[in-house]
């Protein structure tokens, strides 16, 4: 704003025309109608003004003056996240069918005290619509929106069986907000990682282990983690913590650290929050994506050094703010795929060099799950914003097809043998395959708010969620809904 307005002082002369307005507003809703002007002078009308005129100048001294003038200061206000309309656009979306009860409430409320009575008319036209919006952003976030009201329902359904909740843990912090999961079969031992984008509570279990041998159980205790990366060929896991000056590889056997590297980010980055960590297919390298400033990182661990650095904004792929994530590792090329945003999406990166090979903007703010399938050349790519979940050619970074997926869902994986591709809600709390000849759903499974973690062994697909961590019977779901 003050690159549009030359100086502060004029920036304040914009004030004048909602003194004008707030007057002549307020008067035609208390009087309906300017023939009773002179009524504006009784002491009461005019304190109620002066009320309101104070209400509005500090609204506008707030958002106007002051976040302006520090908007070129502190880095946060750069990111996308101040633009707080595409985190309502979200959280209306999530919430769905309750967010309708929550409009139709504010309505009633609206006609029945402002339009009826001619009361509170600033309360109910700013304040109480926030205030229903910070109420439903509570409820999608600690109890899993929509998703989280079937919880009881869940194991009813043929071939799903709950194996694990985070209250089995003897642990005086506990965060049940899901991340990823995996299984060991070997070993018979699951894992399922937990974590907390806003908490202020930092050492609590991020990652546990409970083997299904003896039922013993294991934990690493962390600040938040988001997709950490499972290595089987030498039984360890990568995992970045945010906010910590290392990253880890521990033993599968008992999460025990087997290596701690330090990120070395500190004149590079103001902000270590790791979205993804994967190791590289043939040689003894790691990645790290980077929320906030987006950031792509590789790390030879056999120095522990960085090798290479990316920042996408800083090259004009992206507006800062958001994550690189989701990253992937084609087995017959080695190039990585990544999502990214907002601006372009999906990137093509040279695992060796970290330059930019493709890119494509996939009409997204910020995609959330991303699959590839190596032997068709072929990526597919959940929106995050809206429900497409896009077919792509690895060669050509064009759209082939455009299926209906669910916007927002953290993992989608594919499934060869039965011809579909698997996506898991988060909003919904779902999980659900699209068969990729018809596009159709042949089945829908309630699995728990916030599902975010899915991890597919042949027949069996594991799900973590709010609700816990769910063993699913492939085949006996295919089974019982034939058509």
């Amino acid at each position: 704003m003050l690159n549009l307005i030359s100086s502060k002082t004029s920036l304040k002369l914009l004030f004048i025309p909602i003194i004008i307005a707030e007057f002549f507003l307020s008067f035609y809703f208390n009087f309906s109608s300017f023939k009773n002007l002179p009524r504006c002078l009784n002491f009461k009308w005019l304190f109620s003004y002066f009320c309101r005129i104070i209400f509005w100048f500090a609204f506008f001294n707030i958002w106007i003056i002051w976040i302006t003038e520090i908007s070129n200061e502190e880095f946060y206000l750069k990111f996308f996240g101040p633009q707080f309309y595409l985190s309502y656009y979200l959280v209306i979306k999530g919430e769905n069918w309750i967010a309708l009860l929550a409009f139709i409430l504010w309505l009633s409320l609206y006609y029945l005290i402002t339009v009826k009575r001619k009361k509170l008319r600033l309360f109910n036209t700013i304040m109480l619509p926030n205030i229903l919006m910070a109420l439903l952003t509570f409820h999608l976030y600690a109890y899993g929106g929509p998703g989280g009201f079937f919880e009881k329902y869940i194991t009813q359904q043929k071939g799903i069986e709950k194996v694990f909740h985070i209250d089995e843990i003897d642990n005086e912090v506990r965060n049940n907000h899901a991340r990823g999961v995996y299984f060991d079969k070997t070993e018979q031992a699951l894992f399922a990682m937990y974590g907390c984008t806003f908490c202020t509570e930092d050492n609590y279990p991020t990652i546990i282990r409970k083997s299904f041998q003896d039922n013993k159980i294991n934990i690493f205790l962390s600040d938040n983690i988001r997709q950490i990366f499972f290595d089987k060929n030498s039984k360890s896991l990568f995992v970045a913590p945010w906010c910590q000056e290392n990253f880890y590889e521990l033993s599968m056997k008992d999460l025990s650290i087997c290596n701690s590297y330090p990120n070395q980010i500190k004149n590079l980055l103001k902000y270590w929050e790791p979205m993804c960590i994967v190791k590289d297919l043939k040689k003894n390298r790691v990645y790290v994506g980077n929320d906030a400033e987006t950031a792509l990182i590789s790390y030879n661990l056999d120095t522990g050094k960085i090798e290479k650095f990316l920042k996408f904004h800083e090259q004009g792929y992206v507006r800062i703010g958001g994550p690189v994530w989701n990253i992937i590792q084609s087995k017959k090329t080695r190039k990585l795929y990544c999502i990214s945003g907002p601006g372009n999406n999906l990137f093509e990166i040279d695992p060796d060099t970290l330059k930019v090979i493709k890119y494509r903007y996939c009409s997204d703010i910020i995609g959330c799950a991303l699959e590839i399938d190596d032997d068709n050349d072929i990526l597919y790519y959940q929106n995050g914003t809206f429900d497409s979940l896009f077919e792509i050619d690895i060669n050509s970074f064009q759209i082939k097809r455009t299926f209906t997926g669910e916007m927002h869902a953290r993992r989608i994986r594919l499934d060869k043998k039965r011809k579909c591709i698997y996506v898991l809600g988060y909003f919904s709390g779902t999980l659900f395959p699209i068969n990729l000849e018809t596009g159709k759903r042949p089945w829908r499974l309630n699995v728990g708010g916030s599902a975010h973690g899915m991890y597919m062994d042949e027949d069996i697909m594991w799900v973590n969620s709010l609700a816990g961590v769910f063993k699913i019977n492939l085949n006996i779901i295919w089974d019982s809904n034939k058509q």
